[in-house]
């Protein structure tokens, strides 16, 4: 019995000294935490990478070049507000998430930039998301997917933006 207690204090003492040493490193790294989680634990605002998949080396460089290289989450009460922005000067339009199911969208445009703003779940966020574009000079809409590198999501306010219903 006293080696079992004396086992879950070691225990407790180690993840203390982790948690202690981590915050450490995020203070003496300029305050800047990096979440390592499959999903964003708290509420607030983060920035996040994403990879391009599901089209062709040319689609890839297309989208790369037009559709910002960040995309902004922001979470409030488990609900995932994922916001994607690209130039319509390039011809592109109608940038529309192929999920099923109640995905709520809000578009802003400011000149040259639209930035197009998805509801969805915490299961949704961490999975592939299917997205379609319609590209003028192509005549056509064409198809691709994003997966948020959520692991390497920097959060930079605990904060969310108030844009109404969404």
């Amino acid at each position: 019995m006293t080696k079992r207690l004396h086992n879950g204090k070691a225990r407790f003492l180690i993840g203390f000294l982790a948690a202690v040493f981590t915050a450490a490193i995020g203070l003496f790294s300029g305050g800047t935490f990096i979440v390592s989680a499959a999903a964003l634990p708290t509420d607030g605002t983060y920035t996040c990478t994403y990879s391009i998949g599901d089209t062709s080396s040319m689609g890839e460089t297309m989208i790369g070049n037009n559709i910002d290289s960040t995309v902004k989450v922001e979470v409030k009460n488990g609900i995932y507000y994922v916001s994607v922005s690209y130039k319509t000067s390039a011809g592109m339009s109608d940038l529309t998430l192929g999920l099923s199911g109640n995905v709520g969208k809000t578009i802003k445009v400011n000149g040259d930039q639209t930035t197009v703003t998805y509801t969805m779940s915490d299961e949704s966020v961490q999975n592939k998301l299917p997205f379609s574009v319609y590209v003028s000079a192509m005549d056509r809409t064409t198809s691709f997917s994003i997966k948020l590198n959520l692991s390497s999501a920097t959060k930079v306010s605990d904060a969310v933006e108030d844009i109404g219903e969404r």
